[in-house]
C-alpha cells in the first residue's frame, strides 16, 4: 500500500508543471523533488546530487515554525548556473507544512512556478509605455515651440486637446479644452469641413486659405489629418497650418505695383520698355504698339534692332557695348520704322539696374525727337540765312555773349565804322567800345537785362572808334538762339548828326533819369549791397595795390619787406573769404549748394574754430569759453565744413560786437520722438546788443541792424543771412534766442543728424592717391624736385611764370603750354615727370585734354589746377583721370608738397 502511495507521488511530482519539492523534518532534508524543480533552478539532475535550499531555506524555517502555508509572489532568485553565468529567476513559490497525527510539523511541500516571462514582459510592456509616453511629451515640445500652427481636436465636437504657441500667438488666447464653435464662432465653413473630415477620414490640404481671426483676414497653408485610436476609429482631427499671410499680401502687393506701372508706363506718350542684360525686350509699352504694331514677335527677343534704321544700328551698338561694359546710362538717337513703314528719330536712353555689380535688367524710354530734330534743321538753315544777311547788312551789327559782353562775331560795316581788323575786334568786351566814362554805365545796363527770348531794345549810347573819335549811336538790342545758344544782337545805326538837332529831348530825358533814380531808391537794399560789396572788396584790394606798389621802393628795410607781404597775404585771405560768402550765398540761393555728410566730432569742430578764433579774441582781451552739455552727442552725421562756416560768422559776429567781456559757447543734444537726434550752439557774448525789432531783419540779405554799425565795424551783411540757410540746409536754424542793447546776444544754431545722408566715395575717388592737405604741407624750402621734368600747362601767363619760379626754385625743369590742344601734343611727344593740368582754358580745356590723354595711354600724374574749390569739381577732375586736384589761389607749400607726393608715388 505505502508502494502504491509512492508510486502516485512520484506520478504526481513527475506530472506536475510546477517545480516540487518534500523536505522533512526541522533539517529539512529533501525527500522528494521533481525535474522541474531541477529545471527552475538552474541544476542538473543528477542521481548522486540534491538540490541546494539556501536560496527558500529562510522560508522553509518560516513555515516550520509557525505551522502555517506562505506563499511568496514574485520571488527573486540569484541562479548561478553550471557555467558559473548568474542570472535573475522570478518565482511564485508556495509551502505547505505537513502535520502528523499529533498536529506537530514533520514536513514541507514546496511548490515552484517560474513566472520569469510574465515578469519580464510586463517589465517590458512598462517601459514601452514609458517611452511611448516620453516620445509623446517630446513630441507635444516639438508642437509647442514650431513655428508652424498645430492643434489637436479631439472628438467630434472638435475640442481642442492642444495648442501650441504658435496658434496662441494667431488666435490672440489659449482655445485648450474650448470646442472650435465656442472658440471660432464666425469660423462656420471650418468646422463644416471638420465634420467632412472626422466623416470620411481623409486628409484635406488649402493653400492660402483665407480666415478671419480677431477682425482681421489672414491667409494660411492648411493640412487637417484624422486621428485615430488604437482600434482604428477616428477620435479627432489633427490641423498643421503655416501663416502666409506676409507673403500673400507681398505678392499682392507686387502684383498691384506692377499693375501700376503698366499702368504708368501705358499713360506716357514715350516709348517705355524693360530688357533683359542682354538686351532681350521682357516689357513694352502701349505706345510701342501703337508705334509699331508689334508686339508678340518682339517680346522676349531682341527684334527691336529690325526696326533700327541700317544707318543707326553701328552707333546704336557702340553705345550699347560701351554702355554694358561700364555698366553706365545708355544713350543713342536712332531712327526707329512704324508700322507704315516710315522713320522717325527717337532719343533712347536705359538705365541699368544693378545688384551686386551685375547688370540684371535694363529700364528704359525712347522719346519721339523728329519734330525737334526738323525744328533744329531748319534752325540750321535758318541760321545760314542769318549769317549771310548779317555780313552784308548795310549797319554795323556785332554779337555779343549776354552776360559777359564779350564780342563773338561782326559784320564787315562793323569793321568799316570802327577801324579795327575783325581779329582785334574779337578780343574786344562790349564796354571796350564806350568812353571810359560810360563804361560803369554800360555794365548797370548789361545787368539790367538778363536775356530772354524775343527781346526787342533801342538805346542810344556814345561809342569810341579805334582812332578815339566818338560815335553817337541808336543801339538795337535783341536776343536771339544762335547755334543752340542764346546771344544778343546789336544793330548800331551812327546817328551823331541826329544828335545836335535833337536837344529838345533833352527834357525828356532828364524825365528818364528822374525814373531811373526812382527806380534805384525803391531798390536800396541792392544799393545798400553793391556799396557794401565796393567798400569790403575795395578795402582790402585797395591795401594790397598800396602795399604792393611800397614793395618797389628798393630802400625798404627787410622788416618793412617782410610786413608789407604779410599785409598783401592777410588783404588776400579776406578778400577770398568776401568772394566766397558771395558765391556760397550765390549757390545756395540758386538752389547749388552741394553738402558733402560726414560722421563728425561736434566738439573737435567747436574746438578748432577756437583755435582760428583765439587770436581775433585776445587782440581784444575777450575771453571765450565753451561748455558742452553732458547731452551733447559723442558723433554727428552732417556736413563739418558748413557747420564750422555757420560757427565761424556766428562767432566772429560775437567778438566783433563785443568790445569787453566774453564769448561763450554751449553745446547740447536732444531726441525726438521719432528717434531723430538735434543738436544745438548757444553763442552768448556781452557785446553791443541788437533791438527787438531789428532782430529778425539781420538775417535778410545785406542788412545790419543800423547804417552806423557798418561805418564803425565793417562787414557786408551776408554773414547772417547766408549761416541761416546753410543751418537750414543742415536740417536746422539760427536765430536769436535772446538780446538786449547793451546787455548782449545770444544767438541759437541748430542741426540735425542725418546718418541717411552718409556720403559714399565713388569709384574715381577710391582709386586716387590721398595727397597731403595745404595744413599738413611742410615748408617751401623743404621740399626738393631736384631731377623732375614738369610741364605747365595754363593760358595765364602770370600763373605759369609763378608756378614755374616755385618748382625751378625746388630744383624742378619747367616746360610750358598754354592751352589743352599744345599741352596734350607736348605730354606725347616729350617725357615729363608729371603735367600740371589748369582746368579752365580756351580751345581745348583741361577736363578734355586730360580725358585724351589718358585715353591715349598716358600714365604720368596729371595735377589739375582749378579756381573751383568745390567737391563738385574736385570730384569731375578725378573722373576724367587726374591724379590730384590744386585750387587757387596757390600756396606754395602745398604745391610742391603734393609735387613731390605723387613724383613718389608714380
Amino acid at each position: 500500500m505505502i508502494e502504491e502511495q509512492d508510486t502516485i507521488l512520484d506520478q504526481i511530482f513527475d506530472s506536475s508543471p510546477a517545480g516540487m519539492l518534500l523536505t522533512l523534518g526541522p533539517r529539512h532534508t529533501v525527500a522528494r523533488v521533481n525535474r522541474r524543480y531541477y529545471e527552475i533552478m538552474g541544476i542538473e539532475e543528477q542521481a548522486n546530487e540534491r538540490p541546494t535550499l539556501d536560496l527558500i531555506v529562510s522560508l522553509l524555517n518560516l513555515v516550520y515554525e509557525s505551522g502555517e502555508a506562505h506563499s511568496s509572489f514574485e520571488f527573486p532568485v540569484v541562479i548561478k548556473k553550471p557555467s558559473g553565468a548568474l542570472s535573475f529567476t522570478y518565482l511564485d513559490v508556495c509551502l505547505q507544512p505537513l502535520f502528523n497525527k499529533e498536529r506537530e510539523v514533520y514536513g514541507i511541500l514546496t511548490q515552484a512556478f517560474d513566472v520569469t516571462a510574465k515578469v519580464l514582459a510586463r517589465d517590458s510592456s512598462e517601459r514601452s509605455r514609458r517611452a511611448i509616453e516620453n516620445e509623446r511629451r517630446n513630441l507635444r515640445t516639438l508642437f509647442q515651440h514650431t513655428p508652424e500652427l498645430v492643434c489637436i481636436l479631439s472628438g467630434p465636437d472638435f475640442v481642442f486637446e492642444f495648442v501650441n504657441d504658435a496658434h496662441i500667438k494667431v488666435l490672440g488666447f489659449d482655445a485648450t479644452g474650448m470646442t472650435v464653435q465656442e472658440a471660432q464662432p464666425d469660423a462656420v465653413a471650418m468646422l463644416a469641413l471638420l465634420k467632412e473630415i472626422y466623416r470620411l477620414g481623409r486628409p484635406v490640404s488649402f493653400h492660402e486659405y483665407p480666415m478671419v481671426i480677431r477682425n482681421e483676414v489672414r491667409y494660411f497653408n492648411m493640412t487637417y489629418s484624422p486621428s485615430r485610436d488604437e482600434s482604428g476609429t477616428i477620435d479627432g482631427v489633427l490641423a498643421l497650418g503655416i501663416d502666409v499671410t506676409d507673403q500673400v499680401r507681398s505678392r499682392q502687393a507686387l502684383e498691384q505695383s506692377q499693375a501700376r506701372f503698366q499702368q504708368l508706363a501705358d499713360s506716357m506718350p514715350q516709348i517705355v520698355y524693360v530688357s533683359t542684360p542682354e538686351g532681350a525686350v521682357k516689357f513694352l509699352n502701349a505706345r510701342w504698339r501703337e508705334y509699331t504694331g508689334t508686339y508678340d514677335t518682339i517680346i522676349n527677343t531682341r527684334g527691336t534692332i529690325d526696326l533700327i534704321h541700317p544707318d543707326d544700328w553701328s552707333a546704336c551698338d557702340a553705345a550699347w557695348i560701351k554702355a554694358v561694359q561700364n555698366k553706365e546710362t545708355f544713350a543713342c538717337e536712332i531712327r526707329l520704322r512704324n508700322h507704315e513703314g516710315y522713320y522717325r528719330w527717337f532719343i533712347t536712353r536705359a538705365v541699368p539696374h544693378i545688384i551686386n555689380d551685375e547688370i540684371v535688367e535694363w529700364f528704359g524710354t525712347s522719346t519721339d525727337i523728329h519734330d525737334q530734330k526738323q525744328a533744329a534743321e531748319e534752325l540750321a538753315r535758318s541760321t545760314e540765312r542769318y549769317r549771310s544777311v548779317f555780313q552784308d547788312c548795310p549797319v554795323p551789327m556785332l554779337v555779343m555773349d549776354p552776360n559777359s559782353g564779350q564780342i563773338l562775331d561782326v559784320n564787315n560795316i562793323a569793321l568799316t565804322t570802327y577801324g579795327y581788323s575783325r581779329e582785334e575786334f574779337l578780343t574786344l568786351n562790349a564796354s571796350d567800345m564806350r568812353p571810359a566814362e560810360d563804361r560803369p554805365a554800360f555794365w548797370l545796363t548789361m545787368k539790367e537785362l538778363p536775356f530772354k527770348k524775343e527781346r526787342f531794345l533801342q538805346r542810344r549810347a556814345q561809342h569810341q572808334r579805334k582812332d578815339g573819335s566818338i560815335l553817337h549811336a541808336e543801339i538795337t538790342l535783341r536776343d536771339i538762339l544762335l547755334d543752340g545758344r542764346w546771344m544778343r544782337l546789336a544793330a548800331i545805326v551812327d546817328i551823331t548828326k541826329r544828335v545836335t538837332v535833337e536837344e529838345q529831348l533833352h527834357q525828356l530825358m532828364k524825365k528818364l533819369k528822374l525814373a531811373k533814380e526812382e527806380a534805384e531808391r525803391s531798390n536800396n537794399l541792392k544799393s545798400a549791397f553793391l556799396a557794401n560789396m565796393s567798400h569790403e572788396i575795395r578795402t582790402p584790394l585797395g591795401a594790397m595795390l598800396g602795399f604792393a606798389d611800397l614793395l618797389r621802393d628798393p630802400n625798404i628795410s627787410q622788416d618793412e619787406h617782410s610786413n608789407y607781404l604779410n599785409i598783401l597775404v592777410r588783404n588776400g585771405e579776406q578778400l577770398s573769404i568776401i568772394i566766397n560768402d558771395i558765391l556760397d550765398l550765390s549757390k545756395v540761393e540758386a538752389g547749388h549748394l552741394t553738402l558733402e555728410f560726414l560722421d563728425v566730432d561736434p566738439k573737435t569742430i567747436v574746438t578748432d574754430v577756437f583755435t582760428l578764433l583765439d587770436i581775433k579774441a585776445r587782440e581784444k582781451n575777450l575771453t571765450l569759453t565753451y561748455e558742452a552739455d553732458p547731452s551733447t552727442p559723442q558723433q554727428l552725421t552732417t556736413d563739418p565744413v558748413r557747420v564750422r562756416q555757420v560757427l565761424v560768422n556766428l562767432m566772429s559776429n560775437a567778438i566783433k560786437f563785443t568790445p569787453h567781456g566774453s564769448v561763450q559757447v554751449r553745446s547740447f543734444g536732444e531726441s525726438n520722438g521719432q528717434g531723430r537726434v538735434h543738436m544745438g550752439f548757444e553763442i552768448t557774448d556781452t557785446g553791443i546788443g541788437i533791438a527787438a525789432e531789428q532782430q529778425e531783419q539781420i538775417f535778410e540779405m545785406f542788412v545790419q541792424a543800423e547804417d552806423s554799425t557798418t561805418r564803425k565795424f565793417g562787414g557786408t551783411g551776408l554773414g547772417l543771412a547766408l549761416s541761416r540757410k546753410l543751418a537750414r540746409a543742415l536740417g536746422g536754424d539760427v536765430r536769436v534766442v535772446r538780446s538786449e542793447p547793451g546787455a548782449g546776444s545770444t544767438f541759437l544754431f541748430t542741426l540735425t543728424d542725418l546718418p541717411e545722408l552718409r556720403v559714399k566715395q565713388d569709384a574715381s575717388e577710391q582709386k586716387a592717391v590721398q595727397a597731403p592737405g595745404p595744413a599738413s604741407a611742410p615748408s617751401a624750402d623743404s621740399v626738393s624736385l631736384e631731377g623732375l621734368k614738369i610741364l605747365v600747362v595754363d593760358d595765364a601767363p602770370d600763373i605759369r611764370s609763378l608756378i614755374s619760379f616755385l618748382l625751378m626754385r625746388a630744383g624742378a625743369s619747367v616746360d610750358f603750354a598754354e592751352n589743352g590742344i599744345e599741352g596734350y601734343r607736348k605730354a606725347l611727344s616729350e617725357c615729363y615727370d608729371m603735367v600740371l593740368m589748369d582746368i579752365q582754358m580756351p580751345q581745348m580745356d583741361g577736363y578734355t585734354a586730360t580725358m585724351k590723354l589718358r585715353e591715349q595711354g598716358y600714365h604720368k600724374p596729371i595735377i589739375a589746377l582749378t579756381a573751383h574749390a568745390m567737391t563738385e569739381a574736385r570730384k569731375k577732375c578725378l573722373s576724367v583721370g587726374c591724379t590730384g586736384h590744386l585750387t587757387k589761389p596757390i600756396n606754395p607749400s602745398h604745391l610742391l608738397s603734393v609735387v613731390a607726393f605723387h613724383a613718389r608715388h608714380e
